[in-house]
C-alpha cells in the first residue's frame, strides 16, 4: 500500500512542478527579458 501511496505522491509533485514551469515561463514571456529563453 506504501508503495502506491509514493508513485501517487510522486506524480502528483511532478505535474504540480510541470504546471508551475509552464505558469513561470508564461510570466517571464510577458516581460523584458533580454530576448533571452531557457
Amino acid at each position: 500500500m506504501m508503495d502506491v501511496i509514493m508513485a501517487v505522491v510522486l506524480l502528483a509533485s511532478f505535474g504540480l512542478v510541470k504546471l508551475f514551469a509552464d505558469f513561470c515561463e508564461h510570466q517571464v514571456e510577458g516581460k523584458d527579458t533580454g530576448g533571452r529563453k531557457s
